[in-house]
Order: structure tokens, then C-alpha cells, then sequence
């Protein structure tokens, strides 16, 4: 193996770590002293306080399902990875990964390292890893990209409309009808199409919409916060909403689109999760079980769909400093029998980065989800408090 460390300039201040894990038909030529010396390699970098660390990990010469040791060297990557994300989020730094093999595509690790070196875009993104070493199909260039973002008009869908449309994607733009949807719109300067995703006429309305001719990119953004424990005052009518909404409504929007991104082919389709769709939260069941279902369905169908030229992909933020977050928050904080300063307080101190993300950081991740070749990503922009 061999390890090469790269200072970006001082706007980033940025370590590249690349390492080349392929070759070696041994557990100690691959795995066991590789680890010694990444290990070693690592810590040396604690005490020069980088902003940020990349690492770049090539595990194998061909294809990795053809490679018995090549799944083992990613794991140890991973393992090491995690832990630096965990323990130099102390100094502020942010650590991730990406994957490759001898056949990935040099513009698609340019893209994912470009991203996790940009405070601005991936500033609560560490302890991620973006696996490329899968087979995928180049995506369409912006100017001949038509995306649809549900939501569009909150926090999250909003940023992502903004960002994608910025770098050059033809964008439409879809929530509940009404003056928020229309100033989102008209301040963005796209189309926007008024429906209620939970029902079916209003779904069947979108998909025959004449603007979305030539769909080829979906960002299923809308959903609803929800907070009830799980107790003699469980909240049947909010959890019902939090399941049509966050879930089933993102299944069948999606269903109804997908003869449309095929009939267009080489498509795009990004779920949006959430960290609790990664890891339980108390008072959070509802939720929990909508968006741990959007992330199963991610993992379970996309390489069945990337043969019918749709890449799937899966995107789970952390707390996101927006309206909805601050609501969510407070509903925690009544339950708990605290007020919304105190649980906030102690919510963001459980993050390694202890901090909440920004809407942009959201917005910069599905742009890069849009960009990669590979199917089936899921990323967490969670400032560490989950590992991916």
C-alpha cells in the first residue's frame, strides 16, 4: 500500500489522503499492515489541525465482487475513518471517504472529493463514505437535466431548487399550493406545480404535467415533522400523517413517476431520509418508521432499478436549522417537560460537530448526488453524530 498526503491551499486547508489498498493476494498484504500504517499516518495529522480530511482509498484492480479481500480492505478504511471523524471533530475537523476501484471514473472521485473539501457545501458532513466502486452510468450534463424537487417550497427542497438550478439544471418545483410555493418560485425564477403528494389525483396530476416532458431527475424533498412517545398519550393522528407523508406519499409519487424517468432513461432519483431513518430517536416512532423505510427501500431496490437506467439514491440529514427542525424540536421539549433552549442545547451537544447543518448543506448535497455514477448512495450529512 502506499499513502500520499497532499496540503490543499489555505481557503480549504485540506489533507488528501491516497491510498492504493488493490494488489496483494495476503490478509497482512491488504489489510493487516496497511492499517499500521494509515493509523499512524493519521494521527500525525491531529496536532496540524486541518479543517478538513479526505481520504481516497482505491481496494481493488477489478471488479470488487471478483476481489475476496477487497470488502475487507474497505471495512478497515471505514473503521479508521470513523473514528478519526469522531475524534477530530474535537479540533473541528471533518473527516470522509470515498471508494474506488481501477475502473471508477476520475471526474466522479473528483466530484465527491471537491464536495467533502468544501467547508461551504459539506461543512456538516464528516465521518461519510461515498462507495463508487460499484458499476454506474455517467449522469446527463446540468443543461440536459430536467428535475422535479417536491417540498420545494421548505427548507430542504427550497435549497436544493436553488442549488441545482444555479448550476445549470432546468428545475421544477412542487408543494401544497399556495403563497409560499409561489414566492419560492418567482424568487428562484422556475416552474411550480401546486399538489398534495398524499393524494393520488394530485400525484396523477404532476406526473401528466406537460413541464415535466423529459423528466430525468426527482428529488422527493416534502415531508412533516412529527414527535409522540410511545405511551398511554401517543398521538395515533400525527403518527398517521408523519407514515402517509414521510413514506407512503414519497413510494407513490415515485411509482407514479418512474415509467416517466424510464421512458427518459438514464435518471436520477434522490429519497430524502433523515438521521432517523439511520438511528432510532425516543418520541420519534412515527417518523422513525417512514424514513427508515424510505433508506430500505434505497438499499433494496436500486440495483434492480439501476438496470432499468434509474440511479437511486438516499439522503439522511442531521438536525437542519430550519423552521421545521426548530417545531420538532419543540414538540421533543414538551414532551420531555423541558423548554426549547434547553433540549436544543442538549440535542446539538450530542453531535460531534456540535452543531445543527444549514439548508445549503443540504442543498450542495443533492447537487452531488445528482453528479454521481454509481447507484444507490446514501449520504448522511449528520456532523458525525452518524457514520455512513
Amino acid at each position: 500500500m502506499s499513502i500520499q498526503r497532499i496540503t490543499r491551499d489555505s481557503d480549504k486547508d485540506t489533507l488528501f489522503f491516497e491510498l492504493n489498498l488493490a494488489g496483494g493476494e495476503s490478509w497482512e498484504e491488504r489489510i493487516a499492515d496497511p492499517s499500521e500504517v494509515f493509523l499512524k499516518e493519521i494521527a500525525s495529522a491531529f496536532d496540524t489541525n486541518p479543517k478538513s480530511i479526505v481520504i481516497g482509498a482505491r481496494v481493488s484492480d477489478g471488479p470488487v465482487s471478483a476481489d475476496p479481500l477487497a470488502l475487507a480492505a474497505r471495512e478497515m478504511v471505514r473503521g479508521v475513518a470513523g473514528s478519526a471523524a469522531l475524534e477530530f471533530a474535537d479540533i473541528g475537523c471533518r473527516v470522509n471517504t470515498v471508494l474506488s476501484t481501477s475502473e471508477t471514473g476520475d471526474s466522479q472521485i473528483r466530484a465527491v472529493k471537491d464536495y467533502f473539501s468544501s467547508d461551504e457545501d459539506a461543512g456538516f458532513t464528516t465521518g461519510a463514505t461515498i462507495d463508487l466502486t460499484g458499476p454506474g452510468i455517467t449522469p446527463p450534463k446540468p443543461s440536459e437535466t430536467l428535475a422535479l424537487v417536491t417540498g420545494g417550497a421548505g427548507g430542504l427542497g427550497r435549497a436544493a431548487a436553488e442549488r441545482l438550478h444555479a448550476e445549470g439544471y432546468q428545475v421544477v418545483i412542487s408543494d401544497l399550493p399556495g403563497e409560499q410555493l409561489d414566492k419560492a418560485a418567482q424568487e428562484i425564477g422556475i416552474e411550480a406545480i401546486g399538489a398534495n403528494l398524499s393524494e393520488p389525483a394530485d400525484v396523477e396530476k404532476v406526473r401528466t404535467h406537460p413541464s415535466l416532458d423529459g423528466l430525468n431527475a426527482l428529488f422527493l424533498h416534502h415531508g412533516v415533522g412529527a414527535s409522540s412517545r410511545l405511551d398511554s398519550n401517543y398521538d395515533a393522528a400525527a403518527g398517521h400523517r408523519s407514515v402517509v407523508v414521510n413514506g407512503t406519499s414519497v413510494w407513490s409519487t415515485f411509482n407514479h413517476l418512474r415509467p416517466v424517468l424510464e421512458r427518459t432513461g438514464n435518471a436520477t432519483v434522490v429519497m430524502l431520509s433523515s438521521v432517523a431513518g439511520l438511528q432510532a430517536e425516543p418520541g420519534n416512532g412515527a417518523y422513525g418508521a417512514a424514513k427508515f423505510a424510505v433508506v430500505g427501500f434505497v438499499k433494496g431496490n436500486f440495483e434492480r432499478l439501476a438496470s432499468a437506467g434509474i440511479r437511486l439514491h438516499a439522503l439522511c440529514p442531521g438536525p437542519i436549522d430550519t423552521p421545521l427542525m426548530r417545531s420538532v424540536f419543540a414538540g421533543f421539549a414538551r414532551d420531555l417537560g423541558v423548554t426549547p433552549e434547553e433540549f436544543t442545547a442538549e440535542r446539538l451537544g450530542g453531535i460531534p460537530l456540535k452543531r445543527a447543518g444549514e439548508p445549503r448543506h443540504i442543498g450542495a448535497a443533492a447537487y452531488l448526488l445528482a453528479r454521481v455514477a454509481s447507484p444507490g448512495v446514501v449520504l448522511a450529512p449528520t456532523g458525525g453524530e452518524v457514520l455512513t
